[in-house]
């Protein structure tokens, strides 16, 4: 389900990790943690937060001019058998 269809990013911050020993590269593949703040109003920053404490959260980036849209939520059948949806 879509929460906020639109909402602009203020800031990203990719965490890198960093080699404690002088002259050694860091590791090419480094898993980390992505901050990301966003310009929400109240109730969109509640709805977020609630659904963060309530399972998993996933943000997509729209393409340049293009508006965000809502969407109905899905069921379970409609994500296997979308065929059958029609």
């Amino acid at each position: 389900m879509v929460l906020v269809p639109e909402v602009e990013v203020l800031r990203v911050i990719r965490e890198t990790q960093t080699s404690d020993v002088p002259g050694e590269a860091p590791p090419e593949e480094v898993e980390g943690v992505i901050s990301v703040t966003l310009a929400f109003l109240p109730e969109e920053a509640q709805q977020f937060v609630f659904s963060l404490e309530q399972g998993d959260v996933y943000l997509s980036l729209l393409p340049p001019d293009q508006d965000g849209v809502d969407l109905d939520p899905l069921t379970v059948a409609q994500i296997i058998f979308p065929e059958k949806q029609k």
